[in-house]
Parts: C-alpha cells; sequence; structure tokens
C-alpha cells in the first residue's frame, strides 16, 4: 500500500472513531463521506457550524464552552441554559461559521477541490502545503457572530437566537451545494 492509501485509510479510521463516539458533527458526516469516496481527497477536522455560549472574560485564552450545539436551536433551550448557568464568567452567544479541513493528494486534486468550494460559494479558504508533498484545503463560511449575553434584553433573546439559527441555514446551503458538486 503506498503512502497517500496508508494515510488516508488512518484519517478514515479516525473519522469512523469519532462517528461511533458521537465526537462528529451529524450535520457534515454525509458531506464528509462524498468528499471521502474521491481517491484524492480525506476529510481531517470539519464542522457544519455552530451555535454555543461562551464562558469569557475578555479573551479566547480564558473562554470555555458552557453550552454547544451543532444545529439550529429553540429559544426554550437558550432560556434553559442561561437559567442553569452560575455567571462566574460573562456569557456570550457565539455562531461559527462552517470549516472544512481537506487534505488532497496532490495539487492538482486541492485545486480541484478548492474550485468546488468557491463555485458552492464558500468565500474564505486556502491551500496549504503539508508534510509529504500533500496539500490541504481549507474552506470557511464568512457569516459568523459574537454578542455578550448581559447586553441583551431578555425580549431580544428570540430575535438573536433568530439571527444565529439564519446563518446555520445559510451553511447548511452551501454544505448541501458543495455536496451536488462533487
Amino acid at each position: 500500500m503506498d503512502i497517500w492509501k496508508k494515510y488516508k485509510k488512518k484519517k478514515l479510521e479516525g473519522l469512523e472513531e469519532a462517528i461511533r463516539e458521537k465526537k462528529a458533527d451529524s450535520i457534515v458526516i454525509p458531506l464528509l463521506n462524498k468528499i471521502n469516496e474521491k481517491e484524492g481527497w480525506v476529510t481531517t477536522s470539519s464542522c457544519a457550524g455552530r451555535i454555543s455560549l461562551l464562558s469569557m472574560e475578555e479573551s479566547k485564552k480564558d473562554a470555555e464552552f458552557y453550552k454547544k450545539w451543532h444545529r439550529e436551536i429553540e429559544l426554550n433551550e437558550f432560556e434553559e441554559a442561561l437559567k442553569e448557568y452560575k455567571w462566574k464568567k460573562p456569557l456570550w452567544f457565539r455562531v461559527e461559521s462552517l470549516i472544512l479541513h481537506v487534505i488532497c493528494r496532490d495539487l492538482s486534486s486541492a485545486e480541484e477541490f478548492f474550485r468546488i468550494g468557491r463555485k458552492a460559494g464558500v468565500k474564505h479558504g486556502g491551500i496549504i502545503p503539508v508534510k509529504e508533498k500533500r496539500y490541504m484545503v481549507e474552506l470557511m463560511g464568512t457569516p459568523g457572530m459574537i454578542i455578550p449575553i448581559k447586553e441583551c434584553e431578555n425580549a431580544e433573546w428570540e430575535r438573536i437566537i433568530g439571527m444565529g439559527n439564519k446563518i446555520l441555514k445559510r451553511n447548511y446551503e452551501r454544505l448541501e451545494k458543495l455536496g451536488s458538486l462533487i
């Protein structure tokens, strides 16, 4: 077995383990499987986007996830999470965009995947050389937001959650389009 096939096999075993242990973002798994069917590509850490509540003073260095969802959320879930929070640090509502990492066997495979990502509407990304003549394509969605909870009134929460869910929906649409182009 050549070096690429061994490398890809090891990465796929890691993905299978993450899926079994429910550590993988379930929404993105069908797309990852589709990408991994291609000979010259293998996925690494990837996410369809998420909503989280982050406990953080001033910077990401002291941040801790309090809650995170890899899906759209309901107002009652959010309110319940707030009731349970002990307010040790300020709490932030955060929406993160999609991110895909795909290791490619060679530069032409990387360029092909990158072009497909751009056609799917993913605006940010690049091709990064990695060891053993492989290339990583990183694709990142553009929308996201972070809002301090203490600055928001209860009446605003429904609107904020709606905005966060809308960002996730856009992520899902781009991922679906990417899957259809592969």
